[in-house]
C-alpha cells in the first residue's frame, strides 16, 4: 500500500494529541482538520496512539479518504465509507 500521502506528526504534537484518558481508545479518532486556500488536512490518531496527517486521495491503512471538509473525513475502501466527525 503506498502510504506516501501520510506525514508524520512532530513529537510535541503527538505528545499533546496522546495525552492519557483524553480521548477512547480503541478506534480511529479523528483529532483535527486544518483547511488552507491551496489544500487541507486532517490529523488522525491511531488505536496504537499513533498520530499521522492526510489529505484528501490519502491512502492510509484505514482506508482511502474520499472526502475531507471543514468538519468531517470520509475514509473509504475497506468495506462501506466511514465518516469522522470533529468532537465538540
Amino acid at each position: 500500500m503506498d502510504t506516501t500521502a501520510i506525514k508524520p506528526v512532530n513529537p510535541a504534537t503527538a505528545k499533546a494529541a496522546t495525552e492519557p484518558s483524553s480521548l477512547p481508545l480503541g478506534k480511529l479518532q479523528l483529532l483535527g482538520i486544518v483547511i488552507r486556500p491551496t489544500t487541507s488536512e486532517a490529523l488522525f490518531r491511531t488505536p496504537e496512539g499513533e498520530t499521522f496527517w492526510v489529505k484528501s486521495g490519502s491512502q492510509t491503512p484505514y482506508g482511502k479518504v474520499i472526502a475531507l471538509d471543514d468538519t468531517s473525513v470520509i475514509l473509504g475502501g475497506r468495506s462501506r465509507p466511514q465518516r469522522f466527525e470533529l468532537l465538540g
